[in-house]
């Protein structure tokens, strides 16, 4: 009986390769080329001279060669996923630049602890994707600044309805997810803004044929209480050009959490202006005297704006 293949597979004369970019200089070369291996995903870890690539359902290291040199297959060495079944290309390096968390086929995410030479770490599974009636799958995307958060996409088919993606944080410690989206668009490719402030995405919500999806900005940081102002619907870009607009979240004030100043703050959910309550474990309610209806379903305002030019 025939194996079959882990993970994605090149077709006949396909060439997998992988190439750097030194952002100084402007210089761009190939590091890395192979026939017979499908490598996707590279990640750059701290120190500047090893990627991490995945391929054949595993985790790989690679070191950067000196130019012009450019390795294969042979080269890659192997990074052990004991306990975890084949990965798919969607994975994070932590940043404290010791682990990696990754997705893998059965719908659930793993932290898998880079190797020391020395020692190999059991991974550790985060989520529990099959805890849910229809079951559910994580498909990670982002990690924030200080890894207190995952930015994921999270797919699943309600009872009698469609298959659908939303946006949810997931804590690394609980496997908790919070939805920021839960309704029936599509949703995907969630990242963390680099200071953390907001979540940045594509869907299709304000679409008018299928397949053209947009880029959203998700601010994470809502005004509290006796503000006179909350978490609003889903905006569109609207008036001339709102077709070419991207997305740029807009900051909150100084010294809130999610805000832009010096220091990196870990992420908040969305408030509910109406009931005051935020998202609970895995979208109930946290707060028992919120009866508005707002949740697990939270429509967060979308903010978008006019990209600047450069100066």
């Amino acid at each position: 009986m025939t194996t079959a293949a882990r993970g994605r597979q090149l077709r006949p004369g396909q060439t997998s390769r992988v190439h750097v970019y030194d952002v100084r200089t402007g210089e761009a070369r190939v590091v890395f080329e192979s026939a017979t291996v499908l490598v996707e995903a590279p990640n750059v870890l701290p120190d500047g001279q090893t990627l991490v690539v995945n391929g054949n359902g595993d985790l790989f290291t690679l070191p950067v060669p000196p130019a012009p040199t450019v390795l294969s297959e042979a080269d890659l060495m192997r990074v052990p996923l004991d306990g975890v079944p084949e990965i798919n290309n969607d994975h994070v390096l932590d940043p404290s630049g010791t682990s990696i968390v990754v997705s893998a086929r059965d719908g659930d995410l793993y932290r898998v602890a880079l190797p020391d030479g020395t020692t190999s770490t059991p991974a550790v599974r985060i989520t529990d994707a099959g805890s849910v009636a229809g079951g559910r799958k994580f498909y990670l995307h982002g990690i924030a600044p200080d890894g207190s958060s995952l930015a994921v996409i999270v797919g699943g088919t309600p009872a009698g309805g469609a298959w659908s993606t939303n946006v949810a944080l997931v804590d690394p410690e609980t496997g908790e997810p919070t939805f920021l989206t839960h309704d029936e668009h599509q949703d995907d490719g969630c990242l963390f803004t680099p200071d953390g402030s907001a979540v940045l995405f594509t869907t299709d919500r304000w679409s008018t044929e299928p397949g053209h999806a947009q880029l959203a900005a998700l601010p994470l940081s809502m005004p509290g209480p006796g503000t006179g102002t909350g978490t609003g619907a889903a905006r569109r870009p609207r008036g001339r050009g709102a077709r070419r607009r991207c997305c740029r979240p807009r900051s909150s004030s100084p010294g809130t959490s999610g805000s832009t100043g010096s220091r990196t703050r870990r992420p908040t959910a969305p408030i509910c202006s109406t009931c005051r309550s935020s998202p609970g474990p895995r979208g109930t309610r946290r707060t028992a005297a919120s009866s508005c209806g707002c949740f697990p379903a939270p429509r967060p305002a979308l903010r978008w704006e006019r990209p600047r030019r450069p100066s």
